[in-house]
């Protein structure tokens, strides 16, 4: 879905990129902090000050910040399930080794 992003708004891209690749690590904290940096940037890109600016109506404007509230709400789910997933997986594997000791 982040690939949608890649030519007209390349750094939200690169940050969902960070945030996959974080998921595809299972590191929980690089998760929620590449998770928390692109909950910024959306933000700011839905709502900062020259969003109005570069589009060139209102509809255009208020396509783009439902899209990015949308894109936001399914990065944070996609967040939560990989954080859980990540949990799940260490609490199995430290099982493991204490069954083995």
């Amino acid at each position: 879905m982040i690939g949608l992003l890649r030519e007209d708004a390349p750094w939200l891209y690169e940050l969902g990129l960070e945030l996959h690749r974080a998921i595809q690590r299972g590191a929980v904290a690089q998760i929620k902090k590449a998770g928390k940096d692109l909950h910024l940037a959306l933000d700011f890109t839905a709502r900062g000050p020259f969003t109005r600016d570069l589009l060139k109506d209102k509809e255009s404007f208020y396509f783009l910040r439902e899209s990015l509230d949308l894109l936001h709400h399914y990065v944070e789910q996609s967040i939560d399930r990989a954080v859980d997933k990540a949990a799940k997986q260490k609490a199995s594997t430290k099982r493991r080794r204490q069954a083995s000791n």
